[in-house]
């Protein structure tokens, strides 16, 4: 044993509150979960808000609130799809500019290895 613990993430977010080493030990977490679903909820609630500066009609705003909500499919499944999520990602920043930097606020917290596949 070296002493070392080594950890790497991969298409998602992580939170350490606790860090069990050794055999048959495991350790469960729903506060990532719990981050992500809070932002997505978050979003969606501000989103009219975001809209009215920009007099977007209200098919334009339930459209980007569709892909949000593939976005968060996306983003919480089990095994996350970081291309795909990065795909989307790009599609909302190209159809809805006006809204992008509330979205980008909103990736940086729920899905920020989606933001480094865009970037990249």
């Amino acid at each position: 044993m070296n002493g070392n613990i080594d950890i790497k993430v991969n298409g998602g977010a992580m939170a350490l509150g606790n860090l069990v080493q050794g055999d048959h030990n495991t350790v469960t977490s729903g506060k990532v979960a719990t981050r992500v679903e809070d932002a997505f909820r978050q979003f969606q609630a501000q989103l009219p808000d975001v809209a009215r500066p920009f007099e977007r009609p209200d098919e334009e705003v339930a459209s980007l609130a569709r892909q949000i909500e593939e976005l968060k499919a996306r983003a919480t499944a089990a095994q996350p799809d970081v291309a795909g999520g990065a795909g989307l990602l790009k599609t909302i920043r190209e159809n809805f500019s006006w809204a992008w930097p509330a979205v980008k606020d909103l990736a940086a917290v729920a899905w920020p290895a989606v933001l480094a596949a865009l970037a990249g």
